[in-house]
């Protein structure tokens, strides 16, 4: 059995968590890690009222965070808690070596991280192996499932006839992937799932699922690798087990958890159980009423869903969970909150909505929303443009902060470069997809370049992007894009790639234009040198291609291969 799927040796656990004064909420509405920090200092964390920690003790304290980004983010909110004096700061960690989201660029340039606190724990393969991997290994399903003689084999592979497809669909593989890791569930009874009788297009649907069933285990186990989730279970469960046999003297914290995955519920249960661990949950909703608590864990759609599944297999009532001292919402906030929590309320229990609206004190609402817009915007451009200005016009006032709010990953694109446009440059918690930035516009136009033979237009967007040097001066490849265009490009031009284009040029530099008695010898000249800027993505473009293709198919492994 792996190392994470086992729970603490009983002579190892410390004592259940039974109590409550030691689970605290910062209530919506408040900055999350500020109020954590500050407590801190104050003393009131891990218990309330306790004395203001030294300096010199603050290394003592150990804060757990789900993620590198949230560790870095408490830095600073303890450098500002403190008065922005130079102090010392707690052990603040995530609570695995890889961050929740993983990105491609994660792993680009990153090595393999060592076994952590002495336990031989296998490095994890990185996204863009994994991702390559699982491209091809769907390339192999479509082409078997095409050439399986079943008229119905290519519909089944409608999806995956490119490669694009097939990334598209690895992509999907890879989330299904970390989903089964995260919560340790099996997949041993998948077969017998659907009844017999509708069994046939299920059968084709398990023949593309041994791609994670079969081929994928096979492929790890013959690189002496695992998959990230798994390694990152395997570290939470050695912190729990290091934690539980060994308790520090300094207390324990683990601060911002929202879902509860089994090896974090493990580690959670751990921290409870030592003599000074607690444990924050950001904006738990203590204002809605018993009836629709209990409905929140039947509706996954529910944004109080993760907190209440955690609770409840810690066993903890939400009754239990205190506010952390000095986080209490002023009234205002709390109106405002619990009619939030009301509009938010479980689709099962809607009908206490008339309740809600019986008891309420309309003028106290009316002010708890004093300052509350909407605003209806004709385009989705119109929207970010608003949205930007009201960014921009409160952070004109000094020590006023804002923050955009959205699942629209375009809309917050477009607020954050209309923001750069002014000069402002802005944090996405989501990142910024490589595409999006200047160098990955760059390869992508490079790529594209090289897939489409070098067609016109893909050329002279290459040659137009500012980050084109190819060992020659900006002004020189500016320059030889204009002639090669004005030469050949926008002339009666069929040719198809490089050699196509230079012997169009050639051509060219002896033809006359009408009312002028000479050739033209500016684009001639110029002309050699944009073919000779050109030419080298041809050969940089196929080398990296090879590159990589002998890469994936390389680690596919025997087992694989053989499938």
């Amino acid at each position: 059995m792996p190392p994470h799927e086992r729970g603490i040796d009983k002579e190892t656990k410390l004592r259940p968590a039974a109590s409550s004064t030691r689970v605290f909420t910062v209530p919506p509405g408040q900055a999350f890690l500020p109020a954590v920090a500050s407590a801190v200092l104050r003393g009131d964390l891990p218990r309330p009222g306790g004395p203001r920690p030294d300096p010199l003790d603050l290394p003592r304290f150990t804060i757990l965070l789900p993620t590198r980004r949230a560790a870095r983010a408490l830095q600073e909110a303890f450098r500002a808690a403190s008065g922005q004096r130079t102090i010392l700061l707690p052990k603040i960690r995530p609570l695995a070596a890889v961050d929740e989201d993983l990105t491609l660029l994660a792993s680009l340039g990153a090595p393999h991280e060592a076994a952590w606190d002495g336990e031989s724990i296998p490095p994890a393969i990185s996204e863009v192996e994994r991702r390559l991997v699982l491209t091809e290994l769907v390339l192999r399903w479509a082409k078997a499932m095409r050439t399986a003689g079943d008229p119905l084999g290519p519909y089944g592979a409608a999806g995956a006839f490119t490669p694009a497809q097939a990334a598209s669909l690895a992509k999907e593989l890879s989330r299904l992937l970390d989903l089964i890791e995260s919560e340790n569930v099996s997949l041993d009874g998948l077969a017998g799932l659907v009844p017999a009788e509708h069994s046939a297009h299920w059968q084709k649907t398990l023949e593309f699922l041994k791609i994670v069933l079969d081929w994928w285990p096979a492929h790890l186990a013959e690189r002496g690798l695992i998959s990230p989730m798994e390694r990152r279970n395997r570290l939470i469960h050695a912190e729990a087990q290091r934690l539980a046999a060994d308790p520090p003297e300094g207390p324990v914290i683990v601060a911002g958890i929202t879902r509860s995955i089994p090896a974090t519920i493990e580690l959670i249960q751990v921290v409870l159980g030592l003599e000074n661990g607690a444990v924050v949950l950001p904006g738990l909703d203590q204002s809605l009423e018993e009836t629709g608590w209990a409905h929140v864990r039947e509706h996954p759609e529910h944004p109080q869903y993760g907190l209440a599944e955690l609770l409840s297999r810690l066993g903890v009532a939400r009754s239990s969970v205190e506010l952390l001292p000095g986080s209490e919402p002023d009234r205002r906030a709390s109106i405002r909150g619990a009619l939030i929590s009301e509009a938010l309320r479980p689709a099962s229990t809607t009908h206490l909505w008339s309740q809600f609206i019986d008891k309420a004190d309309v003028a106290a609402i009316r002010e708890a929303l004093d300052g509350v817009a909407l605003i209806e915007a004709p385009t989705s451009q119109d929207e970010a443009e608003v949205i930007a200005l009201i960014l921009r016009h409160t952070l004109e006032e000094p020590g006023r902060t804002a923050a955009l709010i959205s699942p629209d990953r375009l809309l917050a694109r477009r607020v954050a470069n209309r923001l750069e446009s002014w000069g402002i440059s802005v944090d996405d918690s989501a990142g910024r997809p490589f595409r999006k930035t200047v160098p990955g516009a760059f390869l992508d136009l490079v790529i594209h370049a090289a897939s489409r033979n070098f067609e016109p237009a893909a050329v002279m967007a290459v040659l137009k992007h500012p980050l084109t040097r190819l060992g020659r001066p900006a002004s020189d490849i500016r320059r030889a894009a204009r002639a090669l265009e004005l030469i050949a490009f926008r002339t009666d031009y069929f040719g198809r790639g490089l050699d196509a284009a230079s012997a169009s040029g050639h051509a060219a530099e002896g033809q006359r234009l009408e009312g002028y008695p000479r050739p033209r010898p500016p684009f001639a000249a110029s002309l050699p040198t944009a073919y000779g800027s050109v030419r080298p993505l041809r050969t940089t473009a196929t080398r990296q291609v090879r590159a990589g293709s002998r890469r994936c198919c390389g680690g596919l492994g025997s087992a694989a291969r053989r499938q």
